[in-house]
Parts: C-alpha cells; sequence; structure tokens
C-alpha cells in the first residue's frame, strides 16, 4: 500500500511541475551547461580521432541533415499556434479532426523528403564538396544515413510542437540530456575503432526514434485525446488553415536555419573542410551564451503564449510587459557575454583545443556582435511568433527575408575565399533584424 501511495505522489508531483516555467529554465540552462562542459571533452576526443578534415565534414554534413527541417514547411510551428489556442478555447474535438489531417501531411512529407535525399545520394556528395577519403568510407551510405535523418524530422517535429503547445516543458529534459552523452560517447567509440563516417553519424538516428517515442508517450499521459497516430484522413479546410499559418512559420524555419547551418556548408563547399572545425568551435562559447539566453523564452513561451492570446486586455498587457522585461535581461546579457568571450576566447582554445584551432580576431569581433544583436532580439521574436496571424506574418517576414540576404552573401563570401566575409554576412543580416523587435512584440 506504501508503494502504491508513493507511486501515486510521484506521479502527482511530475504533473504538477510539467508545465513551471522556473523550474523549465532551471532545468533548461543546467542541462545545457553540463552538455557544453561535457562537450568539450567529447568534440576533442573526437577531433582527435576523426582528424581536422574528416572532422571538419562531419560538421557540414550535421549542417546539412538539419536542414531537413526545410522540408517541413512550417507546418510544425503552424500545429503548435493551432493546438495552444484550441487548448485555451477548449476546442478538443475541433484539434482531434485537425490533428488528424497535419499528421496525414507529415507522412507524406517525411516520406518525399526520404525519397528525395536518398535518390540524390550519389550526386550530394561532390555537389556539396563531400572529399572521398579511407577514413570518410562511402558517402553514398553517409547520405542514405542522412536521408533517414531528415525525413526523422517531420514526426519529431510534430510531436515535440505538439508537446510544447501541450505545456510538457519540463519531463523530457533530463532523459533528453542523458541520452545526448550516450550519443556522444558512441560516436567517439565508433571513431576511435576506425568505422566510416555513415557510421559515426548513426547514433543520432536511434537517439531521434527514442525520442521520438518518447514524446508521444508525454503527450500521452497529459492529452490523451490528442495523442492518437490515427485516423490519417485529408481536410481541405484544415489544410488551408495549416498552410495559411505554415508559410509564415515555414520563413521563420528558412531564416534560422541559414543563419545556424549555411555557413558550415558554404565553407566546406568554396574553402574546404579543413577550415570548418576552426569556424564552428571559436563560435562554441556564444553558442553556449546564446542557449542560455533562448532557454529563459522557451520555458516561458506557454504561459507568455496563453497571456498573449486571452481576451482579457488585463492578460494581454500583463504578457507584454512580461516579453518586454525578459527582453531587457536578455538584452544586457548578450552584451555582456560578448564582451566575455572577447576577452577570454583565444586562452580557451588553446587551452581546450590548441593554437591551431584559433582564429582571427575580427571573426572573432563579428561572433560577439551577432551574439549581442541576436539575444537582444530573442524574446520578442518567439513571443511574436508564438501568439496570432499578425505576429508570425510580420516576424516570418523580417527572418525570412534576412535569411536570403545573409545566405547570398555568404555564397557570394565564400566564392571569394574569405572566411571573414561568411561570418559578416550573419552579422549583417542580423543587424536587419534588429530594429523590428518592438514592433514584433506590439504585434504579439
Amino acid at each position: 500500500m506504501e508503494k502504491v501511495n508513493c507511486s501515486a505522489r510521484v506521479r502527482e508531483w511530475l504533473w504538477d511541475i510539467r508545465s513551471s516555467t522556473r523550474l523549465a529554465g532551471v532545468l533548461q540552462i543546467g542541462t545545457r551547461v553540463a552538455t557544453s562542459l561535457i562537450s568539450l571533452v567529447w568534440t576533442r576526443l573526437l577531433l582527435q580521432a576523426l582528424g581536422t578534415q574528416v572532422f571538419g565534414l562531419l560538421m557540414a554534413f550535421q549542417a546539412f541533415t538539419s536542414l531537413g527541417g526545410l522540408g517541413e514547411l512550417g507546418m510544425g510551428g503552424a500545429v503548435g499556434l493551432r493546438v495552444g489556442r484550441g487548448l485555451a478555447n477548449r476546442e478538443s474535438a475541433a484539434l482531434r479532426d485537425f490533428l488528424a489531417t497535419a499528421r496525414s501531411l507529415f507522412l507524406v512529407l517525411g516520406l518525399a523528403m526520404f525519397v528525395a535525399v536518398a535518390s540524390l545520394s550519389g550526386v550530394l556528395p561532390q555537389t556539396l564538396g563531400f572529399q572521398v577519403e579511407d577514413a570518410t568510407g562511402s558517402t553514398v551510405l553517409l547520405f542514405l544515413v542522412g536521408a533517414i535523418s531528415m525525413a526523422l524530422v517531420f514526426p519529431t517535429s510534430y510531436t515535440s510542437n505538439l508537446n510544447y503547445a501541450c505545456g510538457n516543458v519540463i519531463w523530457g529534459v533530463i532523459p533528453a540530456f542523458l541520452l545526448s552523452q550516450v550519443v556522444f560517447a558512441s560516436q567517439v567509440v565508433l571513431a576511435l575503432a576506425g568505422c566510416p563516417l555513415w557510421a559515426v553519424v548513426l547514433p543520432p538516428v536511434f537517439s531521434s526514434l527514442f525520442l521520438l517515442w518518447f514524446a508521444h508517450w508525454q503527450i500521452r499521459l497529459s492529452h490523451p485525446d490528442l495523442s492518437g497516430l490515427f485516423p490519417l484522413h485529408w481536410c481541405w479546410k484544415n489544410i488551408r488553415e495549416l498552410g495559411g499559418q505554415s508559410f509564415w512559420v515555414y520563413l521563420c524555419v528558412l531564416g534560422s536555419a541559414v543563419f545556424t547551418s549555411t555557413d558550415r556548408l558554404v565553407i566546406n563547399a568554396f574553402l574546404g573542410s579543413d577550415f570548418v572545425p576552426s569556424y564552428q568551435l571559436n563560435y562554441k562559447l556564444p553558442e553556449i551564451a546564446f542557449f542560455l539566453v533562448a532557454a529563459l523564452s522557451f520555458a516561458a513561451g506557454p504561459k507568455l503564449a496563453v497571456w498573449l492570446a486571452s481576451s482579457d486586455p488585463a492578460q494581454r498587457e500583463c504578457g507584454t510587459c512580461e516579453v518586454l522585461r525578459l527582453n531587457r535581461f536578455q538584452a544586457f546579457f548578450g552584451l555582456a557575454a560578448a564582451v566575455a568571450y572577447l576577452c577570454v576566447n583565444d586562452a580557451f582554445i588553446q587551452l581546450w583545443l590548441g593554437k591551431d584551432l584559433q582564429i582571427s580576431p575580427a571573426i572573432q569581433l563579428v561572433f560577439a556582435a551577432t551574439l549581442a544583436l541576436t539575444a537582444s532580439a530573442d524574446a520578442a521574436i518567439q513571443s511574436a511568433g508564438r501568439t496570432g496571424v499578425l505576429g508570425i506574418r510580420y516576424i516570418g517576414s523580417v527572418i525570412g527575408i534576412s535569411g536570403i540576404i545573409n545566405l547570398s552573401l555568404s555564397l557570394w563570401a565564400g566564392w571569394e575565399g574569405s572566411l571573414l566575409g561568411v561570418a559578416a554576412s550573419t552579422e549583417l543580416a542580423a543587424w536587419g533584424i534588429q530594429p523590428v523587435t518592438i514592433p514584433a512584440t506590439n504585434r504579439a
């Protein structure tokens, strides 16, 4: 009887904390800091096991697979928006019908992505500058694994956005952290064993499968009426609604993917994979700092979305004030982190990887400026993008256009052989986003 009561109390406690903003922020920040510190060891071991050139190819390949989200056309974010509003208005029956259509679309898009990448697996390596080496192994197999990984983006996007809209921001943090360490360790073991690159990239695929199951399990616990995998059907009304919102979400996804992934692909294609590790790893500290900033918006997102989407003027006003307060904190933190980065990065890289991986002060200055700008814009962008059609249209337009500018400048800089130019293209595009953050908040 005592065991039953203890189990019931644990379940009740887990239910009570599942949407806790403060605890989610603490866990997100804590696990990210722990992951970043531990990954310093994993990264060094993996770099030593693979060598600079092959490690650069691995980083470029990871950037390529992350672009799989572009084929999702913003549908995941649109699902999150629709479910968030539906739960706020208690539209259970309408949501189940909407999700049945959404599942059908995600299934079709995922299969299409797999077929497209798999059919091009013989052409993509040469096009993207993936040299064939003994340590690399079959690049065709590498991109076939990539096709599976990119196809899994679709069900993962569906379940993660649905989970987030349901307010489940706590339960998955620790399991995801532990699993990420298993993935890192597995990749190091495979690299040390001399396995080809296509085998080294397999652990993240298995990790994605587990996290997909775990996310669905969380939805079954919190909102069982929304967790069904069936039925699958087409409703043109729901498709039009999903498509009308997803286009603007897609522009956000497109712009974000350009900002975070294309630099590595451009550098690999035009300058060679040897330049990818120094470029990417010198951005490690700004990456950690920005995640800490973004974790605050992520944790507060569901609650802010409810306030800003409420029909009560007092709650909307409260939500706007909280967004602005969060924005001020993030701006201060981003600027302080940028200054600290410039002071310690050379010593950090020398201690971590050695002098050979250090990068020029000019590129470090660009990285610091990019961190300060993106941190100061995060809260307003995330809030506007989750609360209504006007906000997502506004933010989608701005981020999409900025992403296109970033990619165009990066390609031009890569063609000219300028590593500094590739970095500066992101900074210039970030300047375009900065002036619109407060109007974005007002549109939320």
